[in-house]
Order: C-alpha cells, then sequence, then structure tokens
C-alpha cells in the first residue's frame, strides 16, 4: 500500500503559504527560507534567497539579488514600495530605486545608509538619510541619491552624460566635484553668503551674481558683464549701470573719471569709506537708519539726504527734504515742507516740540502750530517772526485789516505794544503790522 504525503497547509511545517495546487510552499514563516525542492529549510548562508544568517541562525540579515527583506526577516521577491525598494526593473529581479533612508548597490540591494556606499558620501547621525550623494548623484526632498536630472537634486542644468551638474538651483553652488553645495563663503563660486546662507552675495573672480543670487562663469551679456575675455574668466566690459571701478563693483551706478571708485550707488546700497557699495547697514555709507527690509535708507547721516529712490545724496538745493543747503554743501539750512532742521542739520519729518515745530497735524506731513518766536507759513514751515513793517495811515491800517479778514482760519497773533496800538503778525501776510486799536 501506497502512503501519501501530507499536502501543503498555510501555516504548518514551516511553511507560510501554499500555492493554489497545494503542494508547493510559496512562502516560508520566519526564520526558513523555501529550497529549491519547495521545502522550507533552516536559515544557511547564501540559500533559499538569503545572503547572510544572523547568529541564531532563525533570521535573514541580508538577502541575495532580486529579492528583500520583510519585516519578518523573510527574503521576498522584488516588490514595488516593499523590502525597502521603491521600483523594481522589468524582471522583478532588481530594485531600480530604493526608499527613504536606503541605497542601492553594485547589485541591485537596497542598504541602510553607509558613508560612500549607494551613491552617498555622508549619512546623517541616524543613518537614515543621506547628507551628501557622492559625484553626479544630487540629494532628492526625500534624502534619496539620484542620478542627474534637470531641475532636481538643487541641481538646474546637468552635462550631456547626466553624471555631472553644471549648474546649481538658486542657493546652492557647484563645488569642484560637480556636487550642488549650500552656500558657504568662499566655496562654489562664492565669495560670501548672506545671512541666511541661501543667497551668494558676491561671487568669486571670473564669476558674476544673475538676478537669482546664482554666480554663474562669464558669460557674454549676463551677470553685469558684456564682454567676457577669452579665457571666460574675466569680464572686459560691463553692461549699462556696471563699471570696472576698482573699488565698488556690481551695484555701482557710476565711477569717477578714474574708474578707480564708485561716486554714486545703485538703488538699497549706500558708499562705504573705500568706495565700495555696501547693502544697506545702520549707520554705514552716509545711511543712519535701514528700513525693515535692508533695501532702503530710511534716513541718512548729517549732510546727506534722502532721494526719492532711498539714496543718501550729498546736500543739493530742494533735493533729499532739504530746500536751502549752505555754503559748504554740507548742511542744510532750511528743509522742505512737512519737514524740519534738527540740531545736527538734517531735514526730520515732522515731530512734536521739534524743528521750531510744537505740534504736528495726524498725517505728520505739516506742523499745525510753531514752536514761540516762529510762525507757520502757507506750507506748514515755521518761520521766524519778520520784523515790524510801519502802517503809514490810517487808509493803510484799514486795508490791512480788510486782508486779514478775508482768511478768517489763518491765524494772528497780537501783542500788545503800546497804548492805542497793537503788533499784528498773520501767518498768510508774513509780515507784522503795527495797528491802531479801534
Amino acid at each position: 500500500m501506497q502512503l501519501s504525503m501530507p499536502a501543503c497547509k498555510n501555516g504548518e511545517g514551516n511553511c507560510d503559504t501554499c500555492d493554489a495546487t497545494r503542494e508547493t510552499c510559496e512562502s516560508c514563516t520566519k526564520g526558513f527560507y523555501g529550497g529549491t525542492d519547495g521545502k522550507c529549510l533552516a536559515c544557511k548562508n547564501g540559500e533559499g534567497n538569503c545572503d547572510t544568517c544572523d547568529a541564531t541562525r532563525e533570521t535573514c540579515e541580508s538577502c541575495t539579488k532580486g529579492f528583500y527583506g520583510g519585516t519578518d526577516g523573510k527574503c521576498l521577491a522584488c516588490k514595488n514600495g516593499e523590502g525597502n525598494c521603491d521600483t523594481c526593473d522589468a524582471t522583478r529581479e532588481t530594485c531600480e530605486s530604493c526608499t527613504k533612508g536606503f541605497y542601492g548597490g553594485t547589485d541591485g540591494k537596497c542598504l541602510a545608509c553607509k558613508n560612500g556606499e549607494g551613491n552617498c558620501d555622508t549619512c546623517d547621525a541616524t543613518r537614515e538619510t543621506c547628507e551628501s550623494c557622492t559625484k553626479g548623484f544630487y540629494g532628492g526632498t526625500d534624502g534619496k541619491c539620484l542620478a542627474c536630472k534637470n531641475g532636481e537634486g538643487n541641481c538646474d542644468t546637468c552635462d550631456a552624460t547626466r553624471e555631472t551638474c553644471e549648474s546649481c538651483t538658486k542657493g546652492f553652488y557647484g563645488g569642484t566635484d560637480g556636487k550642488c553645495l549650500a552656500c558657504k563663503n568662499g566655496e562654489g563660486n562664492c565669495d560670501t553668503c548672506d545671512a541666511t546662507r541661501e543667497t551668494c552675495e558676491s561671487c568669486t573672480k571670473g564669476f558674476y551674481g544673475g538676478t537669482d543670487g546664482k554666480c554663474l562663469a562669464c558669460k557674454n551679456g549676463e551677470g553685469n558683464c558684456d564682454t567676457c575675455d577669452a579665457t571666460r574668466e574675466t569680464c572686459e566690459s560691463c553692461t549699462k549701470g556696471f563699471y570696472a571701478c576698482k573699488n565698488g563693483e556690481g551695484n555701482c551706478d557710476t565711477c569717477d573719471a578714474t574708474r578707480e571708485t564708485c561716486e554714486s550707488c545703485t538703488k538699497g546700497f549706500y558708499g562705504g569709506t573705500d568706495g565700495k557699495c555696501l547693502a544697506c547697514k545702520n549707520g554705514e555709507g552716509n545711511c543712519d537708519t535701514c528700513d525693515a527690509t535692508r533695501e532702503t535708507c530710511e534716513s541718512c547721516t548729517k549732510g546727506f539726504y534722502g532721494g526719492t529712490d532711498g539714496k543718501c545724496l550729498a546736500c543739493k538745493n530742494g533735493e533729499g527734504n532739504c530746500d536751502t543747503c549752505d555754503a559748504t554743501r554740507e548742511t542744510c539750512e532750511s528743509c522742505t515742507k512737512g519737514f524740519y532742521g534738527g540740531t545736527d542739520g538734517k531735514c526730520l519729518a515732522c515731530k512734536n516740540g521739534e524743528g521750531n515745530c510744537d505740534t504736528c497735524d495726524a498725517t505728520r506731513e505739516t506742523c499745525e502750530s510753531c514752536t514761540k518766536g516762529f510762525y507757520g507759513g502757507t506750507d506748514g514751515k515755521c518761520l521766524a517772526v519778520p520784523p515790524v513793517q510801519a502802517v503809514h495811515s490810517e487808509e493803510h491800517a484799514e486795508k490791512v485789516k480788510q486782508h486779514i479778514a478775508k482768511y478768517p482760519r489763518i491765524p494772528s497773533y497780537t501783542i500788545r505794544k503800546s497804548p492805542g496800538w497793537h503788533r499784528t503778525y498773520h501767518s498768510y501776510l508774513r509780515h507784522s503790522y503795527m495797528l491802531k486799536k479801534t
């Protein structure tokens, strides 16, 4: 009599799942792996799709090519999104891209992060994420190391081989090995980074800053350079508004005759003591106070006045809130409407009790009442009281009274001087009159 072998049963005999015929085991239980005859064998190095077992020989530590370790220590055939594998190839024998924190080795395995392996140059402290990738690979948003692709992994443009990044995205700069690095002073063609370390403020020699903060190799018509030399390392002639000044390159509006010093800087930049054009900084470049954006100067130092574009200009009649400069052109003698001269010659916006103004209006553009000895004109200025004008006849006095009566909303100031007469100052007439009391 012939004995029959027991049919395959799920979950028995070290077999987790049987096939449809119930003659073969498709997947084995934890610590067992399928041999060539469908049996489930205890862990053995190099067998059952297991490359290396642990010391207990109950769990497989690493699987053979085309198989990946599940959460229960099994070695599974490649399946998209499982076993640390994100995408399998068409044969389902090799993993093309690994999940976050794992990187593909030369045999298609997905390995935990290890310095210098799997296209990863340096791992983070958790060994779950790659901090910097090897040459020709760039870090995506999920910590993977990707082959060069235009617009991804901090790389803007790849070369023809797709192994090297030619130009990096904003805030990243190309090192000597083609990597895109975060801004670091003196590296990646960047001389100085801003405080956020996302943008390069000034580029190294032979490189010029584009509108997005990148440092570009010399190219005719780009980066404020009109014509490059034969080596493409130096700019021979600059575009309009930029000049080959020795001091104050880029952000210089006008150079002096020697082309060694910048006379006036572009909007948002101010000239330092060495002729350079500096970004707005409190107390520097003829600027006393910058605005919150650090792009515009709110108040200028003594002898300089703010123009319409935020520049600090040397005193010029009728400009920068200054109506009249003194002979030295260092101090403003009289300020424009709504501005008043402080003790240091600056023209200040209306402030109660300053600049001969006692009280400002709600807009702080006009002075409502002036301090003692000063009187408000039609343009809101506070003027010193002029000399007394003599009233030469009763007829003249009557005309003055009628003229004053036409402007009832403009105040008159009356000071008793002698019996029968009083002194009247009218801000519209800008004169004082001695009128006989009626």
